[in-house]
């Protein structure tokens, strides 16, 4: 009886813990291969927070936020328009012999966007939401090297860091009609 209430509430240990554990909550950024001189990029990043390290280094995260969520929407637009234009200039991608990687431009939230989220953030700051976490946004881009990649060299923000980067090749492959099923690999 002592074993069955001891693995009893083992198991109950190991449900809650599993109700409350969460994504990473941290930069994140996806690089895959898609073919020989073809990348996807995919970034989570806490937009609000790199904003801020990136602009506005002296205030506090809670005095940038009251800042800019109160700022009139042309103004912000504005700021975030500069916050990504020192993004783009920090950002660098090379292949293996120190070529610059092109790439087609990130796709970025809209400032309306932005500052409404930040205005959530501030909120829930201000109330106390017992559990809050920074909202990872998604931001979507593709880069496209003149030769065959082997290996980049990848340049990034100060803002973005910490940033975990996971990059892989996937594996590829075609199925004809005739083929009724296909071996996966993994």
């Amino acid at each position: 009886m002592i074993r069955f209430k001891a693995l009893i509430s083992g198991c109950y240990l190991f449900a809650v813990a599993g109700l409350q554990a969460h994504e990473l909550q941290q930069h994140k950024l996806q690089v895959v291969l898609r073919d020989d001189r073809h990348l996807s990029l995919s970034l989570w990043l806490d937009i609000p927070k790199a904003m801020q390290q990136t602009i506005e280094p002296n205030l506090t995260p809670a005095a940038f936020e009251m800042k800019y969520s109160a700022m009139p929407l042309r103004l912000f637009e504005k700021s975030w328009g500069e916050c990504i234009s020192l993004w783009r200039q920090q950002w660098q991608l090379t292949d293996g012999f120190g070529l610059a990687v092109a790439y087609a431009d990130w796709r970025w939230p809209d400032g309306a966007a932005l500052q409404s989220q930040i205005k959530l953030q501030m909120m829930a700051n201000i109330t106390g939401s017992a559990h809050t976490h920074p909202v990872l946004t998604p931001v979507a881009g593709e880069a496209v090297s003149g030769a065959s990649l082997r290996s980049a060299r990848l340049n990034m923000p100060p803002s973005w860091q910490p940033l975990m980067v996971i990059s892989y090749k996937p594996s590829q492959q075609w199925i004809s009609s005739p083929d009724k099923s296909v071996i996966l690999k993994f």
